[in-house]
Protein backbone atom coordinates (compact mmCIF):
# COMPACT_ATOMS: atom_id res chain seq x y z
CA UNK A 1 0.00 0.00 0.00
CA UNK A 2 1.03 3.61 -0.62
CA UNK A 3 -0.52 6.99 0.11
CA UNK A 4 -1.17 9.58 -2.59
CA UNK A 5 0.48 12.97 -2.12
CA UNK A 6 -2.71 14.91 -1.44
CA UNK A 7 -1.80 17.74 -3.83
CA UNK A 8 -5.16 17.54 -5.62
CA UNK A 9 -7.35 16.31 -2.76
CA UNK A 10 -7.19 14.40 0.51
CA UNK A 11 -4.44 11.73 0.52
CA UNK A 12 -5.80 8.27 -0.35
CA UNK A 13 -4.44 4.84 0.42
CA UNK A 14 -3.90 2.89 -2.80
CA UNK A 15 -2.56 -0.57 -3.56
CA UNK A 16 0.06 -0.85 -6.28
CA UNK A 17 0.60 -4.26 -7.87
CA UNK A 18 4.09 -5.72 -7.41
CA UNK A 19 4.49 -6.04 -11.19
CA UNK A 20 3.85 -2.30 -11.56
CA UNK A 21 6.60 -1.50 -9.05
CA UNK A 22 9.08 -3.70 -10.91
CA UNK A 23 8.09 -2.31 -14.32
CA UNK A 24 8.46 1.24 -13.02
CA UNK A 25 11.90 0.37 -11.65
CA UNK A 26 12.91 -0.93 -15.09
CA UNK A 27 11.60 2.26 -16.69
CA UNK A 28 13.92 4.27 -14.43
CA UNK A 29 16.82 1.96 -15.24
CA UNK A 30 16.29 2.50 -18.97
CA UNK A 31 15.89 6.27 -18.59
CA UNK A 32 19.04 6.69 -16.49
CA UNK A 33 21.18 3.85 -17.81
CA UNK A 34 21.24 1.98 -14.49
CA UNK A 35 22.65 -1.52 -14.45
CA UNK A 36 23.21 -4.30 -11.94
CA UNK A 37 25.80 -3.44 -9.31
CA UNK A 38 25.50 0.35 -9.71
CA UNK A 39 25.87 2.15 -6.38
CA UNK A 40 22.77 4.21 -5.47
CA UNK A 41 21.83 6.25 -2.42
CA UNK A 42 18.53 6.26 -0.53
CA UNK A 43 18.24 9.56 1.38
CA UNK A 44 14.43 9.88 1.28
CA UNK A 45 11.93 8.55 3.84
CA UNK A 46 10.40 5.20 2.92
CA UNK A 47 7.02 6.40 4.19
CA UNK A 48 6.57 7.97 0.75
CA UNK A 49 6.57 6.43 -2.70
CA UNK A 50 9.87 8.03 -3.78
CA UNK A 51 11.72 6.31 -0.95
CA UNK A 52 9.87 3.03 -1.46
CA UNK A 53 10.78 3.06 -5.15
CA UNK A 54 14.50 3.44 -4.40
CA UNK A 55 14.28 0.18 -2.43
CA UNK A 56 12.27 -1.50 -5.21
CA UNK A 57 14.81 -0.38 -7.83
CA UNK A 58 17.65 -1.82 -5.78
CA UNK A 59 15.87 -5.16 -5.35
CA UNK A 60 14.52 -5.46 -8.90
CA UNK A 61 17.67 -4.28 -10.67
CA UNK A 62 20.36 -5.64 -8.35
CA UNK A 63 21.64 -2.19 -7.41
CA UNK A 64 24.10 -1.58 -4.56
CA UNK A 65 21.83 0.42 -2.22
CA UNK A 66 23.30 2.62 0.50
CA UNK A 67 20.90 4.13 3.05
CA UNK A 68 21.29 7.30 5.15
CA UNK A 69 18.95 9.15 7.49
CA UNK A 70 16.64 11.33 5.36
CA UNK A 71 16.64 14.04 8.05
CA UNK A 72 19.27 16.75 8.06
CA UNK A 73 22.20 17.14 5.71
CA UNK A 74 22.78 14.42 3.10
CA UNK A 75 26.54 15.11 3.12
CA UNK A 76 26.77 15.07 6.92
CA UNK A 77 24.78 11.85 7.02
CA UNK A 78 27.21 10.27 4.55
CA UNK A 79 29.97 11.04 7.09
CA UNK A 80 33.38 10.03 5.81
CA UNK A 81 31.92 7.97 2.97
CA UNK A 82 33.43 9.18 -0.31
CA UNK A 83 31.80 6.55 -2.56
CA UNK A 84 30.53 7.78 -5.92
CA UNK A 85 26.82 7.14 -6.45
CA UNK A 86 25.51 6.48 -9.93
CA UNK A 87 22.00 7.65 -8.99
CA UNK A 88 19.96 9.11 -6.17
CA UNK A 89 16.63 10.86 -5.68
CA UNK A 90 16.30 13.95 -3.51
CA UNK A 91 13.87 16.74 -2.75
CA UNK A 92 15.09 20.15 -3.96
CA UNK A 93 15.86 21.37 -0.42
CA UNK A 94 18.27 18.47 0.16
CA UNK A 95 20.24 19.28 -2.97
CA UNK A 96 20.21 23.02 -2.28
CA UNK A 97 21.66 22.41 1.18
CA UNK A 98 24.30 19.99 -0.12
CA UNK A 99 25.47 22.50 -2.76
CA UNK A 100 25.71 25.23 -0.14
CA UNK A 101 27.74 22.96 2.15
CA UNK A 102 30.20 21.52 -0.38
CA UNK A 103 29.54 21.89 -4.10
CA UNK A 104 32.75 20.06 -5.05
CA UNK A 105 31.79 17.06 -2.93
CA UNK A 106 28.35 16.87 -4.57
CA UNK A 107 30.09 16.74 -7.96
CA UNK A 108 32.56 14.15 -6.69
CA UNK A 109 29.99 11.83 -5.16
CA UNK A 110 26.93 12.01 -7.44
CA UNK A 111 26.70 11.16 -11.13
CA UNK A 112 22.92 11.75 -11.53
CA UNK A 113 20.32 13.22 -9.17
CA UNK A 114 16.56 13.08 -9.73
CA UNK A 115 14.60 15.82 -7.97
CA UNK A 116 10.96 15.50 -6.98
CA UNK A 117 8.50 16.22 -4.21
CA UNK A 118 8.45 19.98 -4.72
CA UNK A 119 9.19 22.85 -7.08
CA UNK A 120 12.74 23.68 -8.14
CA UNK A 121 13.43 27.36 -7.56
CA UNK A 122 15.05 29.55 -10.20
CA UNK A 123 17.91 30.13 -7.73
CA UNK A 124 18.59 26.40 -7.35
CA UNK A 125 18.38 25.85 -11.10
CA UNK A 126 20.94 28.62 -11.57
CA UNK A 127 23.22 27.02 -8.94
CA UNK A 128 23.17 23.76 -10.93
CA UNK A 129 24.69 25.27 -14.07
CA UNK A 130 28.33 24.36 -14.69
CA UNK A 131 28.03 21.35 -12.34
CA UNK A 132 29.36 18.02 -13.60
CA UNK A 133 26.59 16.16 -11.76
CA UNK A 134 23.58 15.62 -14.02
CA UNK A 135 20.41 16.88 -12.36
CA UNK A 136 16.89 16.09 -13.52
CA UNK A 137 13.43 17.10 -12.33
CA UNK A 138 10.84 14.36 -12.42
CA UNK A 139 7.12 14.54 -13.10
CA UNK A 140 4.81 11.85 -11.80
CA UNK A 141 2.65 10.70 -8.93
CA UNK A 142 2.09 7.79 -6.60
CA UNK A 143 -0.48 6.42 -9.04
CA UNK A 144 2.05 6.44 -11.91
CA UNK A 145 4.61 4.90 -9.52
CA UNK A 146 6.73 8.09 -9.46
CA UNK A 147 8.21 9.76 -12.52
CA UNK A 148 6.86 9.27 -16.02
CA UNK A 149 8.65 12.31 -17.46
CA UNK A 150 11.87 14.16 -16.72
CA UNK A 151 13.56 17.38 -17.68
CA UNK A 152 17.30 18.00 -17.58
CA UNK A 153 18.09 21.00 -15.39
CA UNK A 154 21.74 21.56 -16.29
CA UNK A 155 24.37 20.94 -18.92
CA UNK A 156 24.37 21.59 -22.65
CA UNK A 157 21.20 19.51 -23.06
CA UNK A 158 19.20 21.27 -20.33
CA UNK A 159 15.55 21.79 -21.17
CA UNK A 160 12.57 23.83 -20.06
CA UNK A 161 10.33 20.97 -21.20
CA UNK A 162 9.53 17.60 -19.66
CA UNK A 163 9.97 14.56 -21.88
CA UNK A 164 8.07 11.30 -21.38
CA UNK A 165 10.24 8.27 -20.64
CA UNK A 166 9.92 4.77 -22.02
CA UNK A 167 6.65 4.15 -23.83
CA UNK A 168 4.71 6.66 -21.72
CA UNK A 169 2.64 9.12 -23.78
CA UNK A 170 0.56 12.19 -22.96
CA UNK A 171 -2.76 13.58 -24.16
CA UNK A 172 -5.16 16.21 -22.83
CA UNK A 173 -8.77 15.84 -21.73
CA UNK A 174 -11.56 18.29 -22.56
CA UNK A 175 -10.53 20.51 -19.64
CA UNK A 176 -7.00 20.82 -21.03
CA UNK A 177 -5.65 18.63 -18.22
CA UNK A 178 -2.93 16.05 -18.69
CA UNK A 179 -3.80 12.40 -19.26
CA UNK A 180 -0.87 10.01 -18.76
CA UNK A 181 -0.84 6.78 -20.75
CA UNK A 182 1.27 4.17 -18.94
CA UNK A 183 1.28 1.00 -21.08
CA UNK A 184 3.69 -0.70 -18.66
CA UNK A 185 1.27 -0.47 -15.71
CA UNK A 186 -1.95 -2.34 -14.92
CA UNK A 187 -3.92 0.93 -15.00
CA UNK A 188 -3.19 2.34 -18.45
CA UNK A 189 -4.67 5.84 -18.16
CA UNK A 190 -4.23 8.40 -15.38
CA UNK A 191 -6.26 11.61 -15.64
CA UNK A 192 -4.71 14.49 -13.71
CA UNK A 193 -5.87 17.96 -12.77
CA UNK A 194 -2.71 19.52 -14.23
CA UNK A 195 -3.35 22.06 -16.96
CA UNK A 196 -0.67 21.57 -19.59
CA UNK A 197 0.63 22.51 -23.00
CA UNK A 198 1.83 19.55 -25.06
Amino acid sequence: PATTSGTTGPPKLIHIPRKDLVRSARLTADAFGLKEGDRVLLCLPCAYIAGKMMVVRAMALGLDLHVVDPRGSVLNNLGTCRDRFRFTAMVPLQLHRAIQEDRARVEEQFHAILLGGGPVSAALEEDLQEMRTEVFQGYGSTETVTHVAVRKLNGADRSALYHAIGHVTFTKDLRGCLVVNTPHLKQKLHTTNDLVEL
